[in-house]
């Protein structure tokens, strides 16, 4: 059962840190002169350190995963709705 468990983290974790497949369409969508560029230049690292972290944290602190993972996918719709401010 423990290794079925694992299994499913993984598999929320991959879901969750694939928001990276995001990047070219923000880059596309934002203003030539947008402030947000540095953030999305940087949003790839955060949500790989994002999951590397929930992954590393799994184990003892499950909450603590589940929420990293939850601000992952929210800063992913948030700075997708930013980079088409005008």
């Amino acid at each position: 059962m423990k290794n079925h468990v694992r299994i499913v983290r993984l598999l929320t974790i991959l879901v969750s840190v694939g928001a990276i497949a995001c990047m070219p369409k923000m880059l596309s969508g934002m203003q030539p002169d947008s402030p947000f560029k540095t953030f999305v230049w940087l949003f790839p690292l955060y949500i790989a350190g994002s999951g590397v972290c929930a992954w590393l944290c799994a184990e003892g602190r499950i909450e603590i995963s589940y929420i990293l993972l939850v601000l992952a996918i929210l800063s992913t719709v948030l700075l997708g709705y930013a980079v088409t401010l005008p």
